[in-house]
């Protein structure tokens, strides 16, 4: 090919490439005046699916609406700027973006070309944020609770879902280590950190969060908060639903909570600290009783009846999984967690070389119908909830709690937990809803994250249409039209 033959773009890559062979390579210059650009195309659905649930609206009229105790006034006293329904989805929606603290919400102000795709146009400042999160109160967010579960209702109600089917409530706690003298609230944990302590309940079949609750670091689960907890989260579910189940950690064990399970309808399984009383029940178990888990190996079920101390009603059934160690790789160290389920009597044994194998115990009390094995691999599902809470760490932001208010890290709480529902409604419209008794399959907020929300785009406007260009060859392009499409056809929930 003739040099006079070559096109204007051949040429340029030539003189490219022969640029670099000789050291010359050419100067590239940088420059930021696009204003029909923005890093975060995925506005566009998250902000299509907010406004088509008319999200923003019922937070405001919630948290308007809420009990004014103790004098509490309203969150704002202008009409002008964001709203309180505003704000929590602006917190959220920067969460979504990868935003770690109030700062980041000056990413999302500053990205003027998503202005108009975002639920949130006019983002508010970091200091107004943090000015206003101090005058939420938990009666305005637990109005946003209840506000974001009738919407989410009038989803699944859109999306098909039966609203009689059964209904999984998981509750845990995390610890988050915060820094700094002054932390109102925060309280030193058993590891010597000082931290907060979310707790949450979230939904197993739909893969949300219900409520939240924000307690100290040395806080008991032991406490009054559960049984609140629980008593709030129950008026979140939509009306003909289902039986109701519950399933709690032994850091939860305490009859109380069992007794309000029970007074309100409420079948439970929760996992038994291993003291004496249960080392006493395991004796009357007999040998040939036991049977194999389902999907864990080396495992097996058997079970027995228990009435803790305070219970006034029929006994329960105490079901024990069994798990044989090989006595060789067991740790001397008594901080290892598997030795902890070993009885002491075996543990000597197997660490003495006396014993080839060894077995781990787990207990759980329940008033769950059904064959043991069946409801011991029920409970063991419970640590999907450990799933979710991870991925309200790593994905939208909760490992940490930056503000210096109680009343503030209570607004951040809330808000990843807003994050994470957003997100699990997005995993609902990109992939479809699961088959009845399956657990959802979730994917992780970073993956979405990549594959969705932090795409480049290029807004443009032509002929009364707003046309979003993605990059040419993004695997994930089909998707994200499917989730605009799909946050598209929703009716609010009006008309739903």
């Amino acid at each position: 090919m003739s040099v006079k033959s070559e096109s204007k773009r051949q040429r340029r890559a030539r003189r490219r490439s022969e640029g670099d062979r000789f050291g010359q390579a050419p100067r590239i210059e940088v420059v930021a005046d696009d204003r029909s650009l923005t890093p975060f195309g995925g506005s566009a659905v998250v902000g299509e699916l907010v406004r088509r649930l008319e999200l923003i609206p019922a937070l405001d009229r919630a948290i308007e609406t809420a009990p004014r105790v103790g004098g509490l006034g309203a969150v704002k006293q202008r009409a002008r700027g964001c709203s309180p329904g505003q704000l929590l989805v602006a917190v959220a929606d920067s969460m979504l973006c990868g935003g770690d603290s109030m700062l980041d919400l000056e990413r999302l102000r500053g990205d003027e070309a998503g202005a108009e795709l975002r639920a949130v146009a006019e983002m508010p400042a970091a200091s107004t944020a943090c000015q206003l999160a101090r005058r939420y109160r938990r009666t305005h967010l637990r109005g946003g609770e209840a506000a974001f579960a009738a919407c989410a209702n009038a989803l699944d109600a859109q999306l098909g879902r039966s609203p009689g089917a059964a209904v999984t409530l998981d509750f845990d706690s995390t610890g988050v280590e915060v820094y700094g003298r002054n932390k109102p609230g925060a309280g030193v944990n058993y590891q010597g950190q000082l931290a907060y302590q979310p707790l949450i309940c979230a939904w197993a079949q739909r893969g949300r969060v219900l409520g939240s609750e924000l307690l100290a670091g040395n806080a008991s689960t032991r406490g009054e908060e559960p049984r609140a907890l629980l008593r709030r989260v129950l008026g979140y579910l939509p009306g003909g639903h289902g039986p109701i189940s519950a399933r709690f950690d032994s850091g939860f064990y305490r009859v109380d909570l069992l007794a309000d399970c029970r007074a309100r309808g409420v079948r439970f399984s929760i996992s038994v600290p291993r003291s004496s009383a249960m080392w006493a029940a395991l004796e009357r178990i007999d040998e040939h009783a036991w049977r194999p888990a389902e999907a864990l190996k080396d495992a097996e079920v058997a079970e027995t009846t228990y009435s803790p101390s305070g219970w006034e009603h029929e006994p329960l059934r105490l079901i024990v999984r069994r798990v044989a160690h090989q006595a060789n790789a067991l740790s001397d160290d008594p901080r290892a967690r598997r030795t902890r389920t070993i009885a002491r009597e075996q543990l000597n044994l197997g660490l003495a070389g006396e014993a080839d194998v060894v077995y781990g115990y787990s207990f759980i009390l329940t008033d769950l119908d059904g064959d043991a094995v069946a409801v011991e691999h029920h409970h063991r599902d419970r640590a999907q909830i450990e799933e979710r809470i991870k991925d309200a760490k790593l994905g939208v932001s909760l490992r940490r709690l930056p503000l210096s208010d109680l009343d503030a890290n209570r607004v951040w709480l809330h808000c990843s937990t807003l994050a994470l529902n957003l997100l699990a409604l997005l995993n609902d419209l990109m992939f479809g809803t699961d088959p009845p008794g399956h657990l959802p399959r979730r994917r992780q907020a970073k993956f979405l994250r990549r594959m969705l929300l932090c795409v480049p785009a290029r807004v443009i406007r032509h002929a009364r249409r707003i046309i979003l260009r993605l990059p040419a060859g993004l695997p994930s392009a089909p998707a994200f039209q499917a989730a605009y499409n799909a946050a598209r056809a929703l009716a609010p929930p009006a008309l739903a």
